[in-house]
């Protein structure tokens, strides 16, 4: 993981020092290193436009996030949640826990599994916003929604 430009340069000495073939820098976000993320991780309105999607893609993306879309967590206080973002549980993993009222409450719940860009205000009248990735746990830390440059 890593938070800083000059973390990236050390990494990349290592890697080509030992000859590594299989690595993945992940971006680590400290409250200092926006313009990293900025420059690193989001996109330019040009990169939106070359990212090859197929229909089904973009028009689940209408409704569903799929970064989160059927994904719950079961933490070690036994609470689950639909997200990690989320306040309250969805359920408590016990005896009487049922995995068909967890995913109803989920699906009946405003939530992260249907949190997309024509929900959120910087996104919802752009014309690109079906095309753009989903909305990442990036943009959540950051409450900051809008990742290209249009």
């Amino acid at each position: 993981m890593i938070s800083h430009e000059n973390q990236v340069e050390l990494f990349e000495k290592i890697i080509n020092d030992l000859s590594l073939d299989n690595y993945s820098f992940i971006p680590y976000f400290d409250k200092t290193n926006y313009q990293l993320f900025k420059e690193n991780v989001f996109l330019t309105f040009d990169e939106v436009l070359d990212l090859n999607q197929d229909i089904i893609d973009i028009h689940a993306k209408e409704y569903i996030n799929p970064m989160f879309f059927g994904k719950l967590f079961l933490l070690p206080d036994n609470n689950v949640y639909s997200d990690l973002h989320n306040d309250r549980p969805i359920a408590y993993n016990s005896t009487d826990f049922s995995i068909q009222e967890a995913l109803f409450k989920v699906l009946t719940r405003n939530n992260k599994w249907r949190l997309t860009r024509n929900k959120v205000k910087d996104c919802k009248h752009c014309v690109a916003k079906f095309i753009c990735p989903p909305i990442s746990n990036y943009e959540i830390i950051f409450n900051q929604y809008k990742i290209c440059d249009k």
